[in-house]
C-alpha cells in the first residue's frame, strides 16, 4: 500500500519553470480514501498571478476559490465509486522564478494549491475521471496527472481537447 506520507516523500515531479496553461494533478487511492491535489499557475485560474490589489481582482480571486472548492464538479468521478468530498483546502503560494528573469512584481508567480480529501464507498469502481475543470478555467490547457493506488502508479497527460483519463495503475 502506498501511503500519502510515502507519496509525499517520493516528491512531485516539478514542471520546471512556471509555465502558463500547465499544471499538475495527483490522485491517490488508499482503501476507501482518495486524495486529489491540484497545483496550477494563478494566471490559469484568475487571469493574473500577483496578489489581488483592486476590488475587481479580489472578486475574481474569491470566485476562483469558490469554484475550486467544488472539486467533484471540476473532477468528475464515476457515480458507482460513491465518492464524497470530505474536505477541501485552497491555498495560494509563490513559486520562485527559475529562468533568471524577474516577473512583473519582481519576485515570483502565484500558484494555486488545492487539496481534496474524499471518502469512496466503492473505490474499485473509480476507473475514470473527467476533467470539467477545463470548462471552468479555459486558460488551463494541460494537467500532468499522476495516479497512485495499491496497484501501482501511472502518469497521464490530460488536455482540454482530451479531458478524460481511463484509470489503470498497472
Amino acid at each position: 500500500m502506498i501511503t500519502n506520507h510515502a507519496w509525499a516523500q517520493q516528491g512531485t515531479r516539478q514542471l520546471g519553470p512556471h509555465q502558463h496553461g500547465h499544471g499538475q494533478f495527483h490522485l491517490v487511492i488508499e482503501g476507501r480514501k482518495a486524495t486529489m491535489e491540484l497545483h496550477i499557475p494563478g494566471h490559469d485560474i484568475t487571469g493574473f498571478e500577483h496578489k489581488p490589489s483592486t476590488p475587481a481582482q479580489i472578486a475574481v480571486m474569491n470566485k476562483a476559490r469558490a469554484q475550486l472548492r467544488a472539486g467533484l464538479e471540476l473532477f468528475v468521478l464515476p457515480a458507482a465509486a460513491r465518492c464524497k468530498l470530505a474536505s477541501v483546502t485552497v491555498a495560494t503560494a509563490k513559486e520562485e522564478h527559475h529562468d533568471g528573469e524577474d516577473d512583473d512584481d519582481g519576485d515570483a508567480h502565484m500558484e494555486f494549491r488545492v487539496h481534496y480529501a474524499l471518502d469512496c464507498g466503492a473505490p474499485q469502481k473509480l476507473d475514470r475521471i473527467r476533467f470539467d475543470f477545463f470548462k471552468k478555467f479555459p486558460s488551463a490547457q494541460v494537467l500532468e496527472m499522476m495516479f497512485i493506488s495499491d496497484e501501482g502508479q501511472r502518469v497521464y497527460n490530460i488536455t482540454a481537447a482530451n479531458p478524460v483519463a481511463e484509470l489503470d495503475a498497472r
